[in-house]
């Protein structure tokens, strides 16, 4: 029960360092809020996931995947760093910018960037089938990044399996990692929301998109 109860305050915690995160529009105070955030992480042990990316601008390239229905969502940054939604076949355009909540898109592009977790498993076939990421995930997340210096990455994918039985957290595997990871909910919640709100300032047809090029930029 303490331990539970320590791990309601972590993510509370947790919570309250994201909303203000995204409250911020100082960049300034916004570095600063995240660097005690880091720092509070190592003081717990807790390991960042991608440890490379200090600014979500880095995420240039995010894809979100509702396995079961197939519905997709599908943005990426244009020249001047904001969000669109690219064509995936020859009938329809790109989505503008002006067409995209792009607060709700830098939601998810910071929930990547400071995914940590403190609780890991071992990715063997039997905490696959019992943290729900087979036969299939729940969900399928990719992103393409770029490091400080501007060389892109491989796309990385997460798949997002069940929530822990006290629905604080979600299991995460990125692909080809040894771990699965356990990864506490307002660090995953943006990015799944990018299928449930509005994401889009004006109606849509989404469509899924599995197959776009995601390749890094030359």
């Amino acid at each position: 029960m303490l331990r539970r109860r320590i791990s309601y305050w972590m993510l509370a915690g947790f919570a309250v360092v994201m909303v203000l995160l995204l409250m911020l529009d100082d960049p300034t105070a916004k570095q600063a809020l995240l660097a005690e955030m880091q720092a509070v992480q190592e003081s717990q042990r807790m390991v960042s996931l991608f440890p490379e990316l200090s600014d979500l601008t880095q995420v240039y390239g995010l894809e979100v995947l509702d396995v079961a229905s197939a519905q997709a969502i599908l943005l990426m940054r244009d020249d001047q760093g904001l969000w669109y939604a690219p064509s995936i076949n020859s009938g329809t355009g790109d989505i503008a910018a002006d067409s995209i909540n792009q607060q709700l898109a830098d939601d998810a592009a910071l929930s990547i960037q400071l995914m940590a977790a403190r609780q890991w498993y071992d990715a063997t076939p039997d905490n696959f089938e019992n943290f729900g990421l087979t036969p299939e995930p729940a969900y399928r997340v990719r992103f393409i990044a770029r490091d400080t210096t501007g060389t892109s990455y491989a796309p990385v994918i997460l798949e997002v399996g069940d929530a822990n039985p006290d629905n604080v957290a979600y299991y995460v595997w990125p692909q080809d990692d040894s771990r699965i990871y356990l990864i506490q909910r307002p660090l995953v919640d943006p990015l799944l929301s990018m299928l449930t709100d509005n994401i889009l300032m004006t109606p849509t047809p989404a469509e899924p998109s599995p197959d776009y090029d995601m390749a890094p930029a030359p």
